[in-house]
């Protein structure tokens, strides 16, 4: 019985994610079942994912020998080739990790989804703002839509190509690589909506630690009223009351305390088990992207040899940006989980401070800055690399 009800019981998925997910599933990134009761991943779904991105690989393969054999048919110049070659190499190798992994990182997600709802169970009901699931909509929007608009320019680069124009069914094999595009962001987008649901958490525990503080202030401020305007009062009965009101208040704190504790360990486990089920992904999605930042400096000085001149030229600066803006979404998310930990520490640092020592609360919150000091997780894919704004700053300088 305890064994059917622990199959039958499935995360839920709502919201942003659960578009992501869908869109990912049409193009082979995630083989999961979509029910009422929750989702599950789906054996049958991972099959024809295989097929498809089979299929797909094997019909970029077919226009790339097309475009080698005939040089006079390809809009690149004979030196670019190679440095295209590699670029779609990545392209396919990010495609591939991403379908044969897809069991791995699609119960990564389920893992993580049903975490944060016990994590829920532990804060009581976490409120998602109304104007952040718009923002993440428009943001999944505007991705998906310049990838789609600036594929379009580059097919309509291809059919000024006299032999594209005269033979476009040729084209078809060649610009199937352009899928790829849109399933790197589907990819990125499983990757950082995960991680905003971790921020959100962390957000969460910082604000009920920052009213922690104020309550102690406050009331560090308000014991002082007392003892200068009821000297009338015997001084026993207000021992005794302030020090029952303190004794309450101390308890009902340490409870807190305890239970913010408990949801930051939780969080870390998370962010290792998300770094663990993503790693290799990002580690070829930061190498697509910085390789494109290599080719795209490249095609720029080599413009004269571009039948399409200044268009092309700007063709492939909006490409830099959109490249540009897919590494900040990976980054970014990453950067503001370290932010929320690092503020973490500070509220604790600054109750340690407020409390008196060898109380309950006192001890609780020695216990917490002692997990604090040993549970720094980060997000490295494979270790090589910690993905935050210092990461930016490196890589723009290398290129500037």
């Amino acid at each position: 019985m305890a064994k059917e009800e622990k199959d039958t019981k499935r995360p839920l998925c709502e919201g942003p994610l659960n578009l992501v997910l869908k869109l990912s599933r049409v193009f082979g990134m995630a083989p999961l079942t979509f029910v009422p009761e929750g989702i599950k991943f789906s054996l049958v779904y991972y099959i024809c994912s295989i097929a498809f991105i089979t299929a797909l690989e094997t019909t970029i393969l077919v226009g790339f020998v097309m475009e080698v054999t005939y040089p006079k048919q390809s809009r690149r110049a004979a030196t670019t080739h190679i440095i295209w070659l590699a670029y779609q190499s990545v392209l396919s190798a990010v495609t591939l990790v991403g379908c044969f992994t897809a069991p791995k990182r699609c119960r990564c997600i389920l893992d993580a989804l049903t975490r944060i709802e016990k994590i829920r169970n532990f804060l009581g009901e976490i409120k998602s703002k109304q104007i952040e699931a718009i923002y993440m909509y428009a943001t999944i929007f505007c991705f998906l839509s310049a990838v789609v608009i600036l594929c379009l320019i580059d097919w309509y680069q291809y059919l000024c190509v006299p032999f594209y124009l005269n033979n476009p069914v040729s084209l078809y094999p060649l610009s199937s690589y352009y899928l790829e595009y849109i399933i790197e962001i589907l990819l990125e987008f499983q990757f950082a909506i995960v991680v905003i649901r971790l921020t959100v958490i962390l957000r969460v525990v910082n604000s009920r630690l920052s009213k922690l503080l104020e309550g102690m202030d406050r009331r560090k401020c308000g014991n002082k009223k007392p003892l200068i305007n009821n000297f009338t009062l015997p001084k026993n009965i207000l021992f005794n009351n302030d020090c029952h009101q303190m004794e309450v208040y101390e308890e009902q704190a340490s409870e807190e305390i305890r239970v913010l504790w408990l949801v930051y360990e939780l969080v870390c486990d998370l962010i290792r088990r998300v770094d663990r089920g993503f790693g290799l992904i990002l580690l070829l999605l930061l190498q697509s992207f910085f390789l494109h930042f290599i080719m795209t400096p490249y095609y720029i000085l080599n413009i004269s040899q571009i039948p399409s001149g200044l268009s092309s030229l700007g063709h492939q600066v909006a490409w830099f940006h959109f490249h540009a803006a897919s590494v900040i979404l990976i980054v970014e998310p990453c950067h503001r989980v370290q932010q929320q930990m690092s503020k973490t520490r500070s509220l604790v640092s600054k109750l340690m401070c407020q409390t008196r020592p060898n109380d309950s609360l006192s001890r609780s919150l020695a216990a917490f800055f002692r997990s604090l000091t040993l549970e720094q997780p980060l997000i490295a894919p494979l270790g090589m690399s910690v993905l935050e704004r210092p990461l930016l700053i490196t890589v723009s300088a290398y290129y500037t």
